[in-house]
Order: C-alpha cells, then sequence, then structure tokens
C-alpha cells in the first residue's frame, strides 16, 4: 500500500494516509486548512481583502521580526 492514495468519485475526492506517516495533530491540522480554504471561497471575498490581508502581514512582521531575525553587530 503507498502512503497516500486518492480517487475521485462524480462528486468527492477520497484521501487514504498511512497513520505511519502522519502523526494525529498534523493530520488535524491538513484538516483545519481544508476546511479554512473552503470556508474563504465559500465567502466570496473581493479583491479588495488581498489587500488588507498584505497590509496586516506587513505591519505584523515590522512589530516581529526582531523574534526571527537576529540582528546585525
Amino acid at each position: 500500500m503507498q502512503a497516500i492514495q486518492w480517487h475521485a468519485t462524480n462528486n468527492q475526492f477520497v484521501i487514504s494516509i498511512d497513520k505511519s506517516i502522519m502523526e494525529k495533530e498534523d493530520f488535524f491540522n491538513v484538516l483545519r486548512w481544508l476546511r479554512l480554504r473552503f470556508l474563504v471561497q465559500k465567502a466570496d471575498f473581493d479583491e479588495s481583502i488581498e489587500d488588507v490581508g498584505e497590509e496586516i502581514l506587513t505591519e505584523w512582521w515590522e512589530k516581529n521580526q526582531h523574534r526571527f531575525v537576529p540582528s546585525e553587530g
């Protein structure tokens, strides 16, 4: 058996993942990510939401980059 298998039906993708390749918490993280993607698509945001997201990320990075990038000197 392969570690990850999938097949498509008329209206579904069916995925099978061997438990030996992924921790349970990682699997649930993948499911949460898929659910979030579904909800974002369902919300049908207009393109301006991307600009807001970029602004938020830029502000966050400016405030927090010192935690991830060592200062010179």
